[in-house]
């Protein structure tokens, strides 16, 4: 329960409240990725990422197989401007994923990549999302989140207009998500996307 919660809560942009709740739950079950993973996320909402470097590595410390470990370390040491670092991790997940269907991983993973400059790479990773899409639904926030990256904003905010209307769930992470990205936060039809979505004010010491 306290795991569930933080994990909303940080949603929500609570994140103080977030990271109590998942400080409780890695209390209670010292040995569950999830909440330790939790608390890293809470870290990277705040932009602190040293700390949430530190976290995912622990999250692989716990679980060596834990592929999101990597992906969100590599993204996290990408933010830092450690690219070098940063490939490195993305290179065991991208072993780890091995041509499987997952496509939000990929999603972080062309991210991390456009972050760092690689523009082939995450170009790549569009490039597999449409081979996906091909076959199956593929949410379109995991198309948005690369083209952001990229600084391709206005191919972001249409992706992310679809995502709305397709009622994503990885959509409750967009207003606190983009506290990572300047130039998407401060996009008008963005923000008139987020004003649809009703989110509630946050008062907590985290916002």
């Amino acid at each position: 329960m306290h795991e569930a919660y933080g994990s909303f809560r940080n949603a929500m942009g609570r994140l103080d409240q977030g990271l109590a709740e998942s400080r409780e739950a890695a209390r209670l079950d010292p040995l569950s990725v999830q909440p330790f993973h939790d608390m890293a996320i809470n870290a990277l909402f705040r932009r602190d990422f040293e700390t949430a470097a530190a976290g995912f590595r622990h999250t692989t410390q716990i679980d060596p197989h834990w592929t999101w470990g990597y992906i969100k370390l590599a993204r996290t040491l990408a933010l830092q401007g450690k690219c070098k670092d940063a490939f490195v991790q993305a290179e065991i997940a991208e072993r780890r994923i091995a041509g499987g269907i997952g496509a939000l991983s990929r999603s972080w993973l062309g991210s991390t990549y456009a972050i760092c400059g690689d523009v082939t790479r995450a170009r790549e990773k569009l490039a597999e999302l449409q081979a996906f899409e091909a076959k199956r639904y593929v949410d379109p926030a995991t198309f948005a989140d690369i083209y952001a990256s990229l600084g391709e904003i206005d191919q972001a905010v249409h992706w992310y207009r679809k995502a709305f209307a397709d009622r994503s769930p990885d959509m409750v992470y967009a207003k606190i998500g983009s506290r990572l990205d300047a130039n998407l936060a401060a996009n008008a039809d963005f923000k008139a996307i987020l004003d649809q979505m009703a989110f509630p004010s946050s008062t907590d010491q985290g916002n």
